[in-house]
């Protein structure tokens, strides 16, 4: 039998709990120490959290506890649709909304209350789900529509994997969801690192064999078998396993089963599928499915203009593109806008040499959130289009600043030195900019390391010092440490510099003696003599 663990109440929750019907968070977990504090931090507006721990061994229970009053010491039974309802059975408000540890709702709490409607009895969440993130792998974040929020005991789960809500009362039909504006689910559960620690793949791929198996036995109705096939499809590709993946969906969209949405769920997975294969002839025919069912047709436009892209085809992908709105909603409220693909669309104007209007899709993106080309190349388009480089830099949202920060500095040339100047520029201070800069002391020229050291010091950040870093490196041309040398001491009387000046200067070879010691004058008059 369940265990439920009675802990003190938690302090006052921010918001507005107990305003308007009241809502239960639900949870099941195991082992989620890494992720849980911040879901669980994010609904301090609820009525009521549930945890329901299936046989976590870390510290996940006592996170949990720290939020409510309500951890249940349950079990697991590879069933994710037994296991949701098990955890739904303790709780008592109004409304449940379902949550997964590795989910933070992002939102307005208030507007969420306000759009529950129990002539409905069920709600969708946007449900951003962050993918990839793996050493040198982007990251990508695809949304969904997903029915979270739904009236206490109007529904029961169903399913091993891909767990499915169904009716259980009268008058409630889940095609009948509305959306919730300004609030959605953030999923990290797909990040690479993830995905590899806890045998995610793997694990649900068992489980989606299992319920084919079980629905196939039972007899069960066309429709339902061919839903856990597709489920079963998108697993065996998750796992690895991408001719089988293919295989096993394109047998399900072709049976005509699924619902439409089923269908534009399942064809962006089989486009991916092929892509991985290297199959241009199924890519483009997945590609055609995809556009035949989705409602929204920008989507498979816009990985149709990415697939044309990788074959360099110019032409054909600025033709797709044009049929791309900027913006575009489905009836789900799941929104697309074409800044998702700003790196596609620079790539093919400057193949056609129209640098003004890749300056302009790179401005609309970096103020959206996106990043469209890397910062180096920015350098050279905004150069071609004649404009300043700060109309990109000034509107960069906040979300994308210090990966950009980063990826200058893993590229380290001198047109991502530039970018990372107006960085600075734009925002004085910046720590993320400053230490960057910091960062790069080896690959600086020694103009570049008195600017950066400036910028450094006035922020009290002298101990990262480019000039003394260059003294201290051993791998620096020996003229170039005893000049960084020679300045950080002049200039700041910086002692930590002299033991690389001494070294400096007994490593310079006696033909270079004269022209070093009249660079030493100038720069720091007196300090040193070579005679």
């Amino acid at each position: 039998m369940p265990h439920v663990r009675q802990t003190a109440p938690t302090a006052s929750r921010p918001g507005t709990p107990g305003a308007g019907p009241r809502v239960s968070a639900v949870f099941i977990v195991k082992d989620e120490e890494d992720v849980l504090e911040a879901s669980l931090a994010a609904l301090g507006w609820v009525d009521e959290i549930v945890v329901y721990d299936t046989g976590s061994t870390d510290s996940t229970r006592e996170i949990a506890a720290r939020h409510t009053g309500t951890v249940v010491e349950g079990f697991w039974d590879d069933d994710f649709g037994a296991a949701r309802n098990r955890a739904a059975a303790h709780a008592t408000g109004d409304w449940v909304l379902t949550v997964d540890a590795d989910e933070v709702f992002v939102g307005d709490p208030d507007g969420l209350r306000a759009a529950l409607d129990p002539a409905v009895g069920c709600h969708l969440l946007l449900v951003d789900n962050v993918a990839g993130g793996g050493t040198g792998e982007a990251t990508v974040t695809k949304s969904m529509a997903s029915v979270r929020l739904y009236r206490r005991g109007a529904f029961v789960w169903s399913g091993r994997l891909h767990e499915q809500m169904v009716p259980s009362t009268p008058g409630v039909d889940l095609a009948a969801a509305t959306p919730v504006p300004g609030a959605r689910l953030v999923h990290s559960g797909y990040l690479t690192e993830r995905m590899a620690d806890r045998g995610k793949a793997r694990r649900n791929l068992d489980l989606a064999r299992l319920d084919v198996a079980a629905a196939e036995r039972d007899g069960r109705p066309a429709a339902e078998v061919a839903l856990l096939r597709a489920n079963l499809s998108r697993s065996l590709g998750l796992h690895g396993d991408h001719a089988e993946g293919l295989e096993v969906g394109r047998e399900v969209l072709a049976s005509g089963l699924l619902s439409r949405s089923g269908a534009a769920s399942l064809a962006p997975a089989l486009v991916e599928l092929a892509i991985a294969l290297g199959d241009g002839d199924a890519v483009d025919e997945m590609l055609d499915a995809w556009l035949a069912v989705d409602t929204l047709s920008a989507r498979p436009l816009a990985r149709k203009a990415y697939v044309l892209a990788l074959r360099q085809d110019v032409r054909a992908t600025l033709d797709v593109l044009d049929q791309i709105p900027e913006t575009a909603v489905d009836g789900q409220d799941v929104r697309f806008d074409r800044t998702e693909i700003a790196p596609v669309e620079v790539w093919a104007l400057l193949s056609t040499d129209r640098a003004v209007e890749a300056a302009e899709v790179a401005v609309r993106a970096a103020a959206s959130g996106r990043a469209s080309v890397a910062p180096a190349r920015l350098v050279g388009v905004f150069r071609d289009a004649g404009r300043p480089l700060a109309d990109l830099v000034g509107v960069i949202d906040e979300t994308i600043w210090s990966g950009l920060a980063l990826e200058a500095v893993a590229d380290g040339s001198r047109p991502a030195r530039v970018f990372l100047e107006e960085m600075d520029a734009v925002r004085p201070g910046d720590l993320t900019v400053l230490l960057s800069g910091a960062s790069l002391a080896r690959a600086l020229s020694i103009e570049e390391a008195v600017a950066w050291s400036v910028r450094l010091r006035t922020h009290g950040l002298a101990e990262r010092c480019p000039l003394v870093a260059i003294s201290q490196d051993p791998s620096q041309d020996p003229r170039q440490r005893a000049i960084a040398a020679a300045l950080a001491v002049d200039v700041y009387s910086d002692e930590r510099a002299l033991p690389g000046l001494e070294a400096a200067l007994a490593d310079v070879a006696p033909e270079h003696e004269a022209e070093l010691a009249s660079h030493l004058e100038v720069v720091a008059p007196g300090l040193v003599s070579l005679a």
